[in-house]
């Protein structure tokens, strides 16, 4: 069997998830190439695997770009899966995180349904939400997003972290760690520290902004409370490990989430998580055990981080979480399954979309 996947291993600095995934798949005897355009028409894989297509396909600032993008892979994909390659995609994410749905969008999805042979979900919330945007007519298989344990450098001992840092030894640390966009919410997570009457708390935004515009008002905020640290950079895995190993738990307030990486990597760092009761994050807590993953309703508040702090010092958890379910050989043993189910089926695609439009 042969997978074109984008990204494959080209991604590995920026986010191992891909790259750790095929080479579990690699391992099995599966070839994987990284994807290729013009390989695409010349010397077709059995199944192309695209992650995040809009970052593939809608990435340009030019919208006449992007539509080029989505008309050009498709030509290409017809041409392949002519020749009996199959197109799979993970779902990541339910949309776009930041904006409602406009032409360009509507446009891949077209695209999408069009071609799409399955769809790989990484929770229940993700099936829902395949589901709810492209109907019943494409098939979905489980696959759930592996851990991160090995993939950083998270060795250091706490309280050398903490002193690398300048944290102090005996405060609580939350840490928001990644990307800093505006879906995140971090900006409502400073308010809501403000409001929290605890001297020993310390929250930490830790990553790189997106924009000075998505900067600004959390400098704005944390000038005013010592109890907020800012380390706004690009963080390298060195950096990224020292904030993990130095925190008590990782906070994510995000506004709207399907799946996330930055709970997973937290979690394979052997810190708790506290997250909003939003897309899979209540199926990682009944996975995972409620005394690692604390989900709340609701938007961040001072209430919110009050009960979350009792929650974390109430304590009852081992050393570390048993992340059995997020094993990369159990992950890539599925993967393959489903690539070799689609390829047991009639193509889809266009039939399924005249279909769906009763033509």
């Amino acid at each position: 069997m042969i997978v074109d996947a984008e990204p494959a291993f080209r991604t590995r600095h920026a986010n191992p998830y891909t790259a750790l995934l095929y080479e579990a798949i690699a391992r099995r005897g599966v070839q994987v190439r990284e994807y290729d355009r013009a390989r695409l028409t010349r010397d077709p894989p059995d199944i192309v695997h695209v992650h995040w297509p809009e970052l593939l396909l809608l990435s340009s600032h030019r919208g006449w770009q992007s539509w080029l993008r989505i008309r050009r892979f498709s030509a290409a994909l017809r041409r392949a899966r002519a020749r009996g390659a199959r197109f799979v995609v993970t779902v990541h994410n339910d949309g776009g995180h930041e904006s409602a749905p406009g032409v360009l969008e509507r446009s891949l999805d077209r695209m999408l349904l069009h071609n799409l042979d399955g769809a790989l979900t990484l929770s229940a919330a993700g099936e829902r939400a395949f589901r709810e945007r492209f109907g019943p007519g494409i098939p979905t298989y489980r696959t759930p997003h592996g851990d991160y344990r090995g993939a950083y450098p998270l060795a250091a001992p706490r309280a050398d972290a903490r002193a690398a840092l300048g944290i102090p030894p005996n405060a609580t640390l939350l840490v928001a760690v990644g990307q800093v966009r505006p879906y995140k919410n971090l900006l409502a997570l400073l308010e809501a520290t403000r409001g929290v009457p605890d001297a020993s708390l310390l929250v930490a935004v830790a990553g790189r902004p997106d924009s000075e515009s998505t900067a600004a008002p959390l400098r704005a905020v944390a000038d005013r409370d010592p109890r907020m640290l800012l380390d706004l950079r690009q963080l390298d895995d060195d950096r990224l490990a020292l904030w993990l190993s130095a925190c008590d738990a990782v906070v994510l307030p995000y506004r709207r989430i399907l799946t996330s990486g930055s709970a997973i990597l937290s979690l394979s760092a052997d810190r708790p998580v506290i997250v909003p009761a939003t897309g899979s994050m209540p199926e990682l807590a009944a996975t995972v055990g409620p005394e690692w993953v604390h989900v709340y309703d609701g938007a961040i508040t001072s209430d919110v981080l009050v009960e979350s702090l009792r929650w974390l010092r109430r304590g009852g958890r081992g050393d570390a979480p048993d992340l059995t379910a997020f094993d990369w050989d159990h992950i890539a043993d599925a993967t393959i399954s489903a690539y070799q189910h689609v390829l047991d089926r009639p193509p889809g695609g266009g039939v399924r979309h005249r279909n769906r439009e009763g033509n």
